[in-house]
């Protein structure tokens, strides 16, 4: 029982966080594009990152852009600063 009551605190306390403090939506969209990195993803990916510039400064972005984004979303990246050469 303790072990339930621990369990679904934790899964609260990290829903919370990731999702209420507005200082974590960059670390949100880390776990979105490292979490689901699907092409059936690919639009709302993108306009979660036009519509939140913090995101565009995420590790890794620029290679997921490449591998599924669209040539215009990799363009507005490249405009923003993203490096192109990053490792993710």
């Amino acid at each position: 029982m303790l072990v339930l009551v621990a369990l679904v605190g934790g899964v609260l306390t990290a829903w919370r966080h990731w999702v209420f403090w507005p200082a974590q939506q960059e670390r949100l969209g880390e776990l979105i594009l490292v979490s689901f990195p699907k092409p059936q993803m690919v639009d709302e990916i993108e306009t979660m990152v036009r519509h939140n510039p913090a995101l565009m400064n995420q590790q890794g972005l620029m290679t997921w852009a490449a591998m599924y984004g669209s040539s215009e979303f990799c363009e507005d990246l490249l405009d923003a600063g993203c490096d192109p050469n990053e490792s993710s």
